[in-house]
């Protein structure tokens, strides 16, 4: 059985020889292994910034376990160093230990990585290889959540295979014609502005899950009456943007300015359906799989506490029982799973929204899982993109959401954050599914080369589901407020 590892989940650790079931805990300072009747060895778990877990006996004194500097087993382990271990998890749904502190330091094969194993005369040692180190059974006693059916689930390889393996093909319905509009209020009460520069995203048209009939932006007074710029089209990088400018505004225009963007589209939903034969869409032109390949800012996917994370939960397509390989789906759909189970929503985010920022707090919002997804993806060679934009809902609706490419089948929908809160089984609500309730801004972060005709070089942009502006002006640049208002009709 497999379980959530979260801090303070109880479980107990097991392993099987023969046909008998046998439980480690630590009574008076030393280990026992037995067959634990009374399921008294019970273990708590603490999940560390650094991607590593420690577990603490309930049982006496609360020992830890850990591996020591000679590879000896020791059931009084510091916490913040011997009694660290990096949890590997099998494809049967066990795990086996590893030992954090001494990762890159060579086993009893000469390989990197020493894991908790037997020698010969059955006793513990902390220098096994992967090959023959113990699994362990995971055996959850008591959760500080409820215990949910999808850390099962993520292990049953077999149930991903009946669900994803053979022919799919993406059914795209209209679902509403929308008219939307963003309008922000930005002032300077104690300033004169002598130049507004202002950038909006051009909304992608058409994509899979909306086309675009309008779309445009412009500066207007303080009133929001009178339009003193109206917006062009611009480049920036691989971006496209509306860049709205006025110089030596109007007196109703020097403090206060709003921006009104507004859209009207055609949405579709998207979802996965399998089918007895479909025919292949083309491929991706060259330049553009290359594009949602790249490392980025955020999808730091090369670093390497981001490949060691990959490693040691083994985020890789699959070997099958027949020398094949995991499908793409099943993969990605894994992944869709870890992640849901191993990691929190949270908001705001409390520090970066970098790939390896997540892995190290565990937690993270909408825009950083679905970096964290397109991270896995694009690390493994699969094209992935993120969609910034709105629900085509009235009130403040941001939102991100991605789509990664399954050659010969198309972009495929996910929706990270949503599925990490789905109490549904089997989670493909937000895996495979577009709903056709999203407006799309722009595809991707990290918008370079902004020419705001203000600076002498070019500037970056995060990502734009608000507009992003520059200005020159005169007096204190103080009690600067914003407001926004997302009408959806």
């Amino acid at each position: 059985m497999s379980t959530e590892f979260r801090t303070g989940t109880s479980i107990r650790l097991g392993y099987r020889e023969n046909t008998t079931d046998n439980f480690i805990g630590i009574e008076n300072g030393s280990f026992v292994v037995d067959i634990d009747t009374n399921q008294r060895y019970e273990w708590i778990i603490t999940l560390n910034k650094d991607l590593s877990i420690c577990f603490k006996s309930k049982l006496g004194g609360g020992g830890y376990i850990g591996i020591d500097q000679h590879f000896n087993v020791i059931p009084n382990a510091n916490p913040d160093s011997t009694g660290k271990f990096k949890v590997t998890w099998r494809p049967n749904g066990r795990i086996s230990l590893m030992s954090h502190l001494y990762s890159k330091e060579k086993n009893v094969l000469g390989k990197e990585g020493p894991y908790i194993g037997f020698d010969q005369n059955g006793y513990l040692v902390g220098n096994a290889d992967f090959s023959n180190c113990v699994q362990w059974d995971v055996y959850p006693t008591r959760s500080p959540t409820a215990f949910s059916t999808a850390a099962k689930l993520l292990s049953n390889y077999s149930k991903h295979l009946e669900m994803w393996r053979g022919p799919f093909t993406l059914v795209q319905t209209p679902t509403k014609k929308v008219k939307a509009q963003l309008m922000t209020t930005y002032s300077y009460p104690n300033a004169r502005i002598k130049k507004w520069v202002m950038f909006m995203a051009a909304p992608p048209t058409p994509i899979q899950s909306q086309t675009i009939s309008v779309a445009n932006f412009g500066l207007y007074d303080c009133r929001g009456v009178n339009q003193i710029s109206a917006g062009t089209m611009v480049s920036a990088g691989a971006h496209h943007l509306f860049r709205s400018a006025v110089e030596n505004p109007p007196p109703d225009a020097c403090k206060t300015v709003i921006s009104k963007f507004s859209i009207e589209a055609q949405l579709h939903s998207t979802k996965l359906t399998k089918v007895n034969q479909h025919t292949p869409v083309p491929p991706l032109a060259d330049h553009v799989k290359r594009y949602h390949l790249q490392e980025t800012a955020t999808m730091n996917f090369k670093d390497p506490a981001f490949l060691d994370w990959l490693n040691t939960h083994r985020l890789h397509p699959m070997q099958m029982t027949d020398g094949s390989y995991e499908p793409l789906l099943c993969f990605a759909y894994r992944v869709f799973l870890f992640i849901k189970v191993h990691f929190n929503y949270i908001y705001p985010v409390e520090g970066g929204r970098k790939a390896t920022d997540t892995i190290a707090t565990r937690s993270t919002d909408c825009g950083g899982f679905c970096i964290l997804f397109s991270s896995v993806m694009r690390a493994h060679g699969v094209p992935s993109r993120l969609l910034f934009g709105h629900w085509a809902q009235t009130g403040t609706q941001y939102h991100v959401k991605g789509e990664f490419y399954a050659n010969g089948l198309g972009w495929v929908p996910f929706d990270m954050s949503g599925g990490v809160i789905d109490n549904y089984e089997p989670y493909t609500y937000n895996f495979g599914h577009n709903t056709g309730e999203f407006i799309t801004c722009h595809i991707d972060d990290d918008i370079k080369s902004i020419e705001t005709t203000i600076h002498q070089t070019t500037q970056t942009a995060a990502w734009l589901q608000l507009p992003v502006f520059w200005i020159n002006g005169e007096g204190p640049l103080t009690n600067f407020s914003i407001q926004q208002d997302w009408v959806v009709s």
